[in-house]
């Protein structure tokens, strides 16, 4: 008995009774139906280039990031770095329980873990205390104007309104979040061109 060929794809009902139909209306359904396909590829293309420059943007401020600390060599406070310290690692208890493990067993069967995450914490501590500096120097605020203007990208790219968007930062108390998102972005764009004039 002879097999089946499986079906790869459904049955397309634009392209149902296409016997019955004139050859202009079978010329405009497969007119649309590239139509639809042109577009799928320009989304796929559009996804595909914002997470390259995600991954590019977000190279670019880890070796700005490694640059500023290794020339602005300071003590920070220990207090500081344990409290970051213990926010790291709860967070990742939480990553280690969705996956089933548990992380005070590999603490305890070597220092390596432990040692990461304190030198994660005091990087992230000198960075943050870095940031913050060139911002006050540099003047550098996040102002309504800048506010508004991120929500509306994002309701740009999500088709929803930028005023709903807006509103569910201030219900979820996300606001302060996003200010600091968009400062980082300030100052990172503010060190980056001093980097690039530089090497120029």
């Amino acid at each position: 008995m002879q097999k089946a060929i499986p079906l790869t794809e459904g049955i397309n009902p634009a392209s149902k009774d296409l016997d019955t139909k004139s050859i202009a209306e079978i010329i405009e359904i497969m007119n649309n139906e590239d139509k639809k396909a042109v577009e799928a590829v320009y989304q796929v293309r559009d996804g595909i280039e914002k997470d390259e420059e995600a991954r590019i943007k977000a190279k670019m401020r880890g070796q700005a990031m490694d640059s500023l600390i290794e020339s602005n060599q300071f003590d920070v406070p220990q207090s500081m770095v344990n409290k970051q310290r213990d926010f790291l690692l709860e967070e990742l208890k939480k990553k280690y329980k969705k996956a089933g493990r548990e992380i005070d067993k590999e603490i305890q069967q070597g220092p390596a873990l432990a040692e990461d995450l304190e030198k994660r914490a005091l990087q992230q501590v000198k960075g943050a205390m870095i940031l913050m500096e060139i911002a006050n120097k540099e003047g550098l605020k996040v102002t309504d104007s800048d506010l508004d203007e991120r929500f509306s990208s994002m309701a740009s790219e999500t088709n929803i309104d930028a005023a709903e968007v807006k509103s569910y930062y201030e219900k979820n108390k996300l606001m302060d979040a996003m200010r600091r998102e968009i400062l980082d972005d300030k100052i990172f764009d503010f060190v980056i061109s001093r980097a690039n004039v530089v090497e120029k």
